[in-house]
This record gives C-alpha cells, structure tokens and sequence, in this order.
C-alpha cells in the first residue's frame, strides 16, 4: 500500500554506493519498510575506466521497471540518471538493481526515507 504523502512525519536524508564488480548484478537500495517509502533525488553512474554500459532498474512483484538500459557511460565521466526534478519513489517490496558491462562502474543515489 503507499503511503499517504500527506501524512509524512519522518524524512531521513541518506545516499548509498555500490562499486560494479564485473557484470553481476548489485544491490543499490534494499526494499523500504512498512508504512515507508524512498523517494530517489539523485542517481549517478561514474565510470573510472573505458567505454561502458549500465543498467539500472527496479523490481516491483517481479517485475522489471527499467530506468535506464544500456547506458552508455563514457570513460572517466559521470552520467546523471535521476535527478530531484524528476524522481522516483520506491515503495515496500521494490529493489533498486544494478548492473555494469565491466569492473569500473560505480553507482550512487541519493535518497530520502518518508514514514
């Protein structure tokens, strides 16, 4: 069930990293707790070597929500996936996933916690 934005008692600013090991798929963000939700401002993708590519989606009763698929990330930048103009909330259940082409990505999100 969401949660009723309206009736917010607790917003917890918080961020999370998670350094792309090969192509497995990583764990950003773990699923809210009851009667929660993570509201994404901020998503960044850094790449500290060649070309790669990036995925990054979230899963909602097994279901993939793709943010972005195959993203090219240039060697040595930094690519913006969301940010607070436009962001994303995750509710109980959801996982924010990750995955790289190759070793040298690393994701970071920005995040707030509502209960």
């Amino acid at each position: 069930m969401a949660l009723n934005l309206a009736a917010i008692a607790t917003i917890t600013g918080l961020s999370a990293v998670h350094v792309n090991s090969g192509t497995a798929i990583g764990t950003l963000l773990g699923t809210p707790v009851a009667n929660t939700v993570h509201k994404l401002n901020s998503l960044y993708v850094a790449n500290t070597t060649t070309v790669l590519t990036a995925d990054v989606y979230i899963t909602r009763s097994a279901v993939l929500g793709y943010i972005c698929k195959t993203l090219s990330v240039a060697a040595n930048t930094t690519t913006v996936v969301i940010t607070k103009d436009s962001p994303i909330y995750m509710e109980p259940g959801d996982v924010l996933f990750v995955v790289g082409s190759a070793t040298g990505l690393v994701f970071t999100v920005s995040y707030e916690t509502l209960a």
